[in-house]
C-alpha cells in the first residue's frame, strides 16, 4: 500500500526558511552578545579590583612611613589586616600582600573574629602563593591584568590583578586580587541571558508572524493563479487574475491573462471553425447525396439529370475551393507556405481572374471597368498565391453587386509598391462591420446576403497572404455604397518569406 507524502508547500518552505534563518541570526547575534558581555564584565572586574589593590597598597604605605615614624608596628599590621579583610570582602576577591620577591606576608585570615592578629599572618592556602617573576615584573609596571590560573596552585581561571606598594620610591612589596572567573562571570552571564532570551523569543513572535503573513500574501497569488491555470487546461478562460502592485508577480499576472486571453480567442475561433465548416459542408454534402440518390433511384427524370448534375459539380467545386482555403491558411500560419517568387504581369494576373466569373458576369448584366486604362505593370511576388488574392476580391465583387451593377479595377505602381483597387456597386457594407469582414469565417449579416453562400474564408486568406508578402489590405464603403478593397504589395519582396 503506497503512503501519500504530504504536500511540501512554498509557504511551509518559505516559512521553515524564515525560521530557520532567525533562530541561526538569533544565535549569532547571542554569541556575540555572550562574547561581548564577557569581555564588557572583565574590563568592569578588572578596574573595581584595580581600585580596591590601590587603596590597600595606599594603606600599606601609609603604615610602612608611621612606622618609620616610630608608631607602634601592632597597631600598623592591624591596620593593613582589617584593609585587607574588608576591601576582600567589599569586591568579592581573595586580596593579599607579598614581599619585595612574591612571597605572601599577609592574607585577608590574618584578623581573626575577635578583630585580633593571628600570630600567622599568612594562612596555608596563601603560603602556597609564589608570585613569578612575570606577574612581579606586570604588576610593577601597572600591567598585571588577565584571566590566569595561579601557579598551577588553581585547576580554575582566575581574574588576576597587582599593584606594586613602595616605600622611598623603592618596591617594598605588592597588593595582589584574585577572583575565580568563571564563579563570578557564569551568574552575570546568566541574568544578561535571560534579559536577551527575553528580548528575542518577543521579537522571534514578531518576526514569525509578520514572515507568515508576507509570505502568504506572496505566495496567495502564486495560488490563484495555479488554480486557474488548472481551469484553464479544462478549457475554462472565464476567470481572469486580479492583482496589485507593480511588482514580478503582477507582470506574471498581466502575462498569463494575456495568455487566457489569446486561449480564449483561439479557443472561440476553433469553435465557430469547427461549427461553421460542420454546417458548410454539411449543407453541399446534403444537397450532393440528395441529387445522386435521386438519379440513381429514379426520382429524377432522365432529361433533367445533366442539370443536377451540374449542380452536384457546382457544390462539388465549392467544396474544393473552401477545403483549398483551408490548407492554405494552415500552411500559412504553420509557417509551410514559403513564397515562390517570381516575375508577375499583374495586368494578366487581374485579367485572368476575372476570367474565372465571366458566365456570372454576363448573366448578371455586370459592367466591367478600368482595365482600358490600366498602366502595364510587372513586380516580383507569388503568382499563385496572388491569383487567390485577385480570384476572392473578384468572387466577393461578383456575390455582392447588384443586377446590371459596376465592377471597377484600378491599378497603379511606383518605385516601391503596387497598389491594386477592386471595386463594385451594390448595397454596401455597414460600418460597424466593415472592420471586422477580414476576419475568418465572419459573414455579414444574412438579410443582406441570403442568396450569397460562402464560409467567410476569403477574405481572412486574402489578407494573410498580402501580409505574407509583407503588404497591406484595407476596405473602404462610400456613402453611395460603392464598396472597394484596396491592397498594396511591395514590389521588391524578401526572399525568405
Amino acid at each position: 500500500m503506497k503512503t501519500k507524502l504530504k504536500r511540501n508547500t512554498l509557504v511551509g518552505r518559505y516559512f521553515s526558511f524564515s525560521v530557520g534563518s532567525v533562530l541561526i541570526t538569533i544565535f549569532l547575534l547571542y554569541l556575540a552578545f555572550v562574547l561581548f558581555v564577557s569581555q564588557y564584565w572583565i574590563s568592569t572586574r578588572e578596574q573595581s579590583l584595580v581600585t580596591c589593590i590601590n587603596s590597600v597598597a595606599a594603606v600599606v604605605q601609609d603604615a610602612d612611613s608611621e612606622v618609620s615614624a616610630g608608631a607602634d608596628l601592632f597597631s600598623n599590621t592591624k591596620l593593613v589586616g582589617s584593609t585587607l579583610s574588608l576591601q576582600s570582602e567589599t569586591a568579592g576577591a581573595d586580596l593579599f600582600i607579598t614581599d619585595a620577591k612574591g612571597t605572601p606576608l599577609y592574607c585577608k585570615e590574618m584578623i581573626g573574629k575577635e578583630q585580633q592578629v593571628r600570630q600567622e599572618t599568612v594562612c596555608d592556602a596563601h603560603k602556597k602563593y609564589q608570585m613569578s617573576e612575570r606577574y612581579l615584573k606586570l604588576a610593577q609596571n601597572g600591567k598585571l591584568s588577565e584571566v590566569t590560573r595561579l601557579n598551577e596552585v588553581s585547576k580554575r581561571k582566575q581574574i588576576l590583578v597587582g599593584c606594586p606598594i613602595y616605600s622611598q620610591n623603592t618596591v617594598i612589596g605588592y597588593v595582589f586580587a584574585v577572583v575565580p572567573y568563571m564563579a563570578t562571570i557564569v551568574p552575570y552571564l546568566m541574568q544578561q541571558s535571560r534579559v536577551f532570551i527575553g528580548a528575542a523569543f518577543v521579537a522571534l513572535i514578531l518576526i514569525l508572524f509578520f514572515s507568515y503573513v508576507v509570505s502568504y500574501r506572496m505566495v496567495a497569488p502564486l495560488q490563484e493563479m495555479s488554480r486557474l491555470t488548472k481551469r484553464y487546461a479544462q478549457g475554462d478562460f472565464s476567470k481572469r487574475i486580479y492583482i496589485n502592485g507593480n511588482d514580478e508577480l503582477s507582470d506574471l499576472a498581466v502575462s498569463l491573462n494575456s495568455m487566457a486571453d489569446s486561449l480564449s480567442l483561439m479557443e472561440q475561433s476553433r469553435r465557430d471553425f469547427v461549427g461553421n465548416v460542420s454546417h458548410e459542408l454539411k449543407t453541399p454534402m446534403t444537397s450532393i447525396g440528395g441529387f445522386v440518390d435521386g438519379i440513381l433511384d429514379g426520382a429524377i427524370p432522365p432529361h433533367e439529370q445533366k442539370k443536377y448534375l451540374q449542380l452536384v459539380s457546382k457544390e462539388v467545386r465549392r467544396l474544393s475551393n473552401t477545403v483549398a482555403s483551408m490548407l492554405s491558411l494552415s500552411k500559412i500560419e504553420a509557417g509551410e507556405e514559403k513564397l515562390k517568387l517570381s516575375e508577375v504581369n499583374m495586368n494578366q494576373l487581374l485579367f485572368d481572374a476575372l476570367l474565372c466569373f465571366e458566365d456570372t458576369i454576363d448573366a448578371s448584366g455586370y459592367q466591367i471597368e478600368g482595365f482600358d486604362r490600366m498602366p502595364n505593370v510587372s513586380t516580383v511576388g507569388d503568382e499563385n498565391l496572388l491569383f487567390q488574392v485577385l480570384y476572392n476580391l473578384f468572387d466577393n465583387a461578383v456575390k455582392f453587386t447588384n443586377p446590371n451593377g459596376t465592377i471597377r479595377v484600378q491599378m497603379k505602381s511606383d518605385v516601391n509598391r503596387v497598389t491594386v483597387w477592386v471595386s463594385n456597386t451594390g448595397r454596401g457594407i455597414p460600418k460597424d462591420e466593415i472592420g471586422h469582414i477580414f476576419e475568418r469565417f465572419y459573414k455579414i449579416d444574412k438579410s443582406r446576403s441570403e442568396h450569397v453562400k460562402g464560409v467567410g474564408l476569403g477574405l481572412n486568406l486574402v489578407k494573410t497572404i498580402v501580409e505574407l508578402h509583407g503588404g497591406e489590405i484595407t476596405a473602404f464603403c462610400s456613402d453611395q455604397n460603392v464598396t472597394t478593397f484596396t491592397f498594396w504589395i511591395p514590389r521588391k519582396q524578401i526572399a525568405n518569406r
